[in-house]
């Protein structure tokens, strides 16, 4: 089908449906849509894995919960100003 742009998956649909490990020996993890290196970055004590080009964020276990009690915590300190 000439002039159609294929479907692109998410991240999280490749990471899913990739059973390869995404780490290798000599590095850190690789993203799994685009296969660079991730960069980690730590902002306020949780660290967000990112990869460069597709932008896309991976969290460890535990951050997610860490960002979601933060926001609420933030939230009622706005509410009792």
């Amino acid at each position: 089908m000439a002039g159609m742009n294929p479907r692109r998956h998410s991240p999280l649909e490749v990471m899913m449906s990739d059973s390869s490990s995404s780490t290798r020996p000599d590095a850190g993890l690789l993203c799994p849509a685009c296969r660079l290196d991730l960069v980690m970055s730590d902002r306020q004590g949780i660290e967000i894995d990112y990869c460069p080009k597709c932008r896309g964020v991976w969290l460890d276990r535990g951050e997610l919960d860490k960002i979601i009690e933060r926001s609420a915590a933030y939230e009622l300190s706005l509410i009792h100003i």
